[in-house]
């Protein structure tokens, strides 16, 4: 079987998902259509964290996701998760 690991980037598929079709990602669909690939070894999100996402991140763990959030310096500015998302890999292959 296969063994797989799942890596998102929360703000970055939302907004190309609304920017490029209008959509929103089904995430406990996504999760099960994976799953049926092989096997999950692991499933992270990743995001900035403040108060509006705390049902959603409860949502996530209860499909199967671990979260990783990041507070963010200011409204105006974005977390960035690219060096966090790339190390999670690298420490994930046997």
């Amino acid at each position: 079987m296969k063994r797989i690991g799942l890596f998102i980037d929360v703000n970055n598929i939302y907004y190309s998902l609304i920017r490029k079709h209008n959509k929103k990602l089904d995430y406990e669909a996504y999760y099960k259509y994976v799953a049926d690939l092989g096997e999950i070894t692991q499933a992270l999100i990743y995001g900035t964290y403040d108060e509006s996402v705390r049902g959603f991140l409860t949502r996530m763990r209860t499909i199967g996701f671990l979260a990783k959030y990041k507070e963010s310096p200011s409204p105006r500015h974005r977390v960035h998760w690219h060096t966090g998302i790339c190390m999670d890999v690298v420490n994930m292959i046997d």
